[in-house]
């Protein structure tokens, strides 16, 4: 809990900490799958199959993760 954002997590109640720790594992898997679908959308890109527009699509992705 001390290296996800809580530093005070001694002083919080047996049952406060049980719902925080549900929270760090809910946005550790959305962090999972979203790097999931990046490396997908990546390896789409590589190779003889990769088409201009799958190559585009990638780069346009990336760019709305950076708020481009």
């Amino acid at each position: 809990m001390l290296d996800h954002g809580y530093p005070d997590v001694y002083e919080f109640q047996v049952s406060r900490i049980w719902e925080e720790a549900e929270l760090v594992v809910e946005r550790q898997n959305r962090n999972l799958v979203s790097l999931a679908v990046i490396i997908q959308k990546a390896t789409s890109t590589t190779g003889m199959t990769a088409s201009k527009e799958t190559v585009k699509g990638f780069s346009d992705f990336i760019k709305q993760l950076n708020g481009d």
